[in-house]
């Protein structure tokens, strides 16, 4: 089994984490003593061999084999998880997000602001605010103090400039949307009576709008239809097709008896 193992320096988000002159890319045959066993053994020939020529020192545990865009596990048998002539790349890690601690910080609830502070170095310039809460109305993304500011996108509502310059603080409450009143109108009568009659009508499996034609067994068509050449269309329920009168038979129609039903 032939394969080529790759390697340029980038992790597996395609950032450049190790500057290379060019990828290293390696021809390996591989032995059949070899396919039966872990994916690592590969792994560690290759990295020894990245490390001969081009003196490029990689850790195994910093990094992945990938192929065709599946991770290789590092114990799982290569006959198992590469082919014949496959490229696999081997790519860093990505490096794992350092939990920011707070601890004896305060998080500063002006509007706008959510940053963590700490008392003793609180100034009178230390906070960037908006003096009113945000608005959400329809699409309008905007803060109530800069209401000729407004957005209609989350990217663009982030980026307004904050318009008060002061000190941290929490004592703002966090922030809750207000709920609009819901009013309850009563109908007129009319409105009732038209509901009323919409309602039966529904019951009653009739249509009161659309085409009249999807009434099913119902709708009959009255009007005598033009034979031109001898032809003419079926009118059975789910045949329409063109036919022959003078070949018609009893046996020509595959159709249904009644009509649709919506």
């Amino acid at each position: 089994m032939r394969v080529y193992c790759i390697y340029d320096g980038k992790n597996v988000k395609g950032d450049l984490v190790n500057n290379v002159a060019e990828p290293f890319k390696l021809k390996i045959d591989i032995p059949a003593s070899w396919q039966q066993g872990p994916c690592e053994r590969l792994l560690s020939f290759f990295l020894k061999t990245l490390c001969t020529k081009r003196n490029i020192d990689v850790a195994p545990e910093d990094v992945i084999m990938t192929c065709s865009g599946v991770d290789l596990k590092l114990q799982d048998s290569l006959v198992n998880c590469i082919s014949n002539y496959n490229d696999i790349y081997v790519l860093h890690k990505a490096a794992g997000k350092v939990e920011e601690t707070h601890e004896g910080e305060l998080r500063c609830t002006n509007f706008g602001c959510n940053q963590h502070y700490r008392e003793e170095e609180n100034t009178d310039t230390s906070c960037h605010h908006h003096s009113k809460g945000p608005v959400f109305h329809d699409l309008e993304k905007y803060w109530g103090c800069c209401e000729d500011r407004k957005t209609f996108d989350w990217e663009s509502f982030e980026q307004i400039p904050r318009c008060c310059v002061g000190r941290h603080s929490t004592a703002n409450k966090p922030f809750v949307f207000p709920k609009e009143k819901v009013h309850n109108i009563p109908l007129t009568a009319s409105q009732a009576a038209q509901a009323s009659a919409s309602s039966s009508a529904m019951y009653d499996g009739k249509r009161v709008t659309g085409p009249r034609e999807f009434e099913g067994a119902a709708f009959v068509q009255t009007e005598p239809q033009q034979i031109v050449d001898g032809k003419a269309r079926c009118r059975n329920y789910g045949c329409t097709k063109e036919f022959v009168v003078a070949e018609n038979m009893n046996s020509s129609c595959r159709y249904h008896r009644d009509g649709p039903v919506f």
